[in-house]
């Protein structure tokens, strides 16, 4: 059994974020959580493959979302630019939803890719990750009973 879109509506935000570094990890990039405890600078993900990288903003609701997910991955982008200036990195705001019309446009603005509902369905389908892989977010195992 295979984790399906009505699985990841269940997570936290933290779950959400560990879920797509595992999504990303599948398509082969090193991918990381920032650190919670400094302050992420808006920054939830990096991911690295090779001099490529991804910052990424993660969202998970049960709603459409407004731009502040682009905001965010904005204004963190300049903090890991200079931490890895060898990487040239995109900018990515992430949803298990998706994003409204102000936000898509101010995406289209600022440069940041907008990945929403779909794109979670076709990577989720794409990389098979087991529902056992629910058991290492122990706090999701929990809810479940």
């Amino acid at each position: 059994m295979y984790l399906e879109l009505q699985d990841v509506d269940r997570l936290s935000g933290d779950q959400f974020e560990r879920l797509y570094c595992l999504l990303l990890e599948a398509e082969g990039w090193d991918a990381q959580q920032t650190s919670k405890q400094g302050g992420d600078g808006g920054i939830d993900i990096v991911a690295i493959k090779d001099k490529e990288g991804l910052l990424i903003q993660c969202k998970r609701s049960n709603r459409p979302l407004g731009w502040d997910a682009i905001k965010e991955v904005v204004a963190g982008a300049a903090k890991y630019q200079h931490l890895y200036p060898t990487i040239r990195f995109a900018k990515l705001a992430v949803t298990n939803q998706s994003f409204n019309t102000n936000s898509k446009e101010q995406a289209r603005y600022n440069k940041v890719q907008l990945w929403e509902r779909t794109e979670l369905a076709i990577k989720l389908k794409a990389s098979k990750l087991p529902f056992s892989t629910l058991a290492s977010f122990s706090d999701f195992t929990d809810e479940l009973v």
